[in-house]
């Protein structure tokens, strides 16, 4: 009997065994299965966090941008297009970028500033070589030089007031369409005029600098006179 029971019990515990074996067999490739979602999951997961966090960052920098140049362009005041004599636009499409984007319209009027300086300078230049002919090969390349900027202004602006124009002839057939637009296309329009003002920066501070000297120099000139005069 005890013989019978001791068999019983071995085989209870080979059996038994064997349970254990397909219970860690089960449990195994459960763990398997579950790395191979986690796998899967993180395969899918990656690249769209990757995206959202990107999707962040851009948000961030446009609503950045935007902030700092609606602080700028708080105070800009209209000023018609037949007041601003170095570009050419219809009064009723400047008025529709004031309206929907005080910053590019404030690029606009920087645009004009900009050519209105370099023009003047150019036309001073001029002036000297027509006093001074004999020494044109001093003054030439400075006159090619502030020509190829005004033109760079002049392109640039073409670029933008057609692309504004092409916005304003959208928002007449479907004024909704036309406002998403314009979202859409304002940062581009103001960073093609903001490039090109940058490029020239340097020479556009150096005609300011130099003509706030001549005048500077003029009304030191003119003070003594007076002071001589009337002594």
């Amino acid at each position: 009997m005890f013989k019978f029971f001791g068999k019983k019990k071995a085989k209870e515990d080979i059996d038994s065994d064997d349970v254990d074996v397909d219970l860690d067999e089960e449990e195994t490739e459960e763990g398997e299965e579950k790395k191979k979602k986690f796998f899967r999951l993180n395969k899918i997961l990656k690249p769209l966090i990757f995206i959202i966090i990107i999707g962040v960052i851009l948000f961030g920098v446009v609503k950045l941008f935007l902030s700092k140049d609606s602080n700028e362009t708080k105070n800009v005041v209209y000023v018609s297009a037949n007041k601003l004599t170095y570009v050419e636009i219809e009064n009723k499409v400047l008025l529709f970028t004031y309206e929907n984007s005080p910053s590019l319209y404030k690029k606009i009027l920087d645009v004009n500033s900009a050519l209105q300086t370099v023009s003047n300078e150019i036309n001073r230049i001029e002036d000297i070589k027509f006093k001074y002919p004999k020494y044109t090969s001093i003054i030439n390349p400075e006159i090619v030089k502030l020509k190829k900027i005004k033109n760079s202004f002049d392109s640039a602006f073409l670029k933008v007031k057609n692309g504004i124009e092409k916005i304003y002839v959208i928002t007449i057939i479907n004024k909704e369409k036309g406002e998403q637009t314009f979202k859409m296309s304002a940062v581009t329009l103001i960073e093609t005029l903001n490039s090109t003002l940058i490029d020239n920066k340097n020479t556009l501070f150096d005609i300011k600098r130099s003509d706030k000297k001549e005048k500077t120099f003029f009304v030191k000139v003119k003070s003594f006179i007076q002071n001589t005069l009337y002594q």
